[in-house]
Parts: structure tokens; C-alpha cells; sequence
């Protein structure tokens, strides 16, 4: 019997657990390991979602836009909703963070099938948070209802500490 998936799966776990004990260090450092075991499987996003909510935290914007830019294409075409909720929750959150601090426009790779598209390339960093927030907040809610509880609205909630951005 191999392990064949579950070391993937896990450092987006072991993020967030580090992140919760303030191991900025630590979780740097098992998300970059992370992320060259996921960066090239969309069957993935969901965890690249998870790691992006360290390179969130530690400000690191350039690292954040080239992960987007890399795999929002696969967010479009995502078999699985969760997928999609999973990567769009922490998009949302790197760009609300940034435009915190940078609120000038940024350019950016949206594919065309996004609403929020644009023909020049250039985005303003608190409408693309916005814009992706309430995609992730809409699959959520979708999820919620089927559940009968709301496990995605916490979920989110404790995305938003992981990530050290104010509620």
C-alpha cells in the first residue's frame, strides 16, 4: 500500500495549524514545501487555496498574484464546486489585504469567463476581494443549506485570522 495523495493533502493542514500557534516560520517554510507537491494538479486547488492563506499572512503580494495568475484558469473549469470555493475564498482575501495596504490597480490574468473580467488587464485590488469573496460566499451558502449547519461560514471565518486580515 503507497501513499500516494495524503502528504499533498496534508501540508495544507499542517499550514493552518501553524499559522493558529502564530509558527509563521514554520508555515512559510511547509507551504513552500506544499506547494511544489501541488502547484502543478488542479485535483489540488482546494490545498493551493489553503496554502495561499500563508503567503497571504506574511504580505507576500508578488508570490500571491503569481499563484492566481497560475491557477485561476483552473477555478474556471473545476469539476467540484468545493474546489472552486476552496481557491476563490483565499483569492478574495489576498486581494482585500492588499488593497489594504497597496489600494492602487494591479494587472492580472482573469480569464474571460469571469464576470469580473476585464479587457485591459488592470483591477482594482478591493473590487477583485469583493468580486471573489461573494463567489465563495454563494457556493458556501450553497453547501450550508444542503448541510443544514454552517460549517463554510466558519470555515471562511477562520480563513480570515489564518490570514491575520481584521473582520
Amino acid at each position: 500500500m503507497a501513499c500516494s495523495e495524503v502528504p499533498e493533502f496534508t501540508n495544507g493542514h499542517l499550514v493552518k495549524a501553524l499559522l493558529r500557534k502564530g509558527d509563521i516560520k514554520g508555515a512559510r517554510e511547509r507551504q513552500h514545501i506544499g506547494y511544489k507537491l501541488v502547484c502543478d494538479e488542479e485535483k489540488y486547488l482546494g490545498t493551493i487555496g489553503d496554502l495561499l492563506l500563508v503567503v497571504i499572512r506574511a504580505g507576500n503580494f508578488e508570490e500571491g498574484i503569481q499563484q492566481v495568475n497560475r491557477h485561476l484558469p483552473w477555478a474556471v473549469t473545476a469539476h467540484a464546486d468545493e474546489l472552486q470555493m476552496r481557491f476563490y475564498a483565499p483569492v478574495g482575501l489576498l486581494f482585500e489585504k492588499l488593497a489594504s495596504e497597496r489600494p492602487q490597480s494591479i494587472g492580472l490574468r482573469v480569464p474571460r469567463e469571469l464576470d469580473c473580467y476585464s479587457d485591459d488587464g488592470r483591477y482594482d485590488p478591493a473590487e477583485l476581494g469583493h468580486w471573489f469573496r461573494k463567489q465563495a460566499e454563494t457556493i458556501a451558502a450553497r453547501f450550508n443549506q444542503r448541510n443544514g449547519n454552517v460549517t463554510w461560514t466558519r470555515t471562511f471565518e477562520e480563513y480570515r485570522e489564518l490570514a491575520d486580515i481584521a473582520g
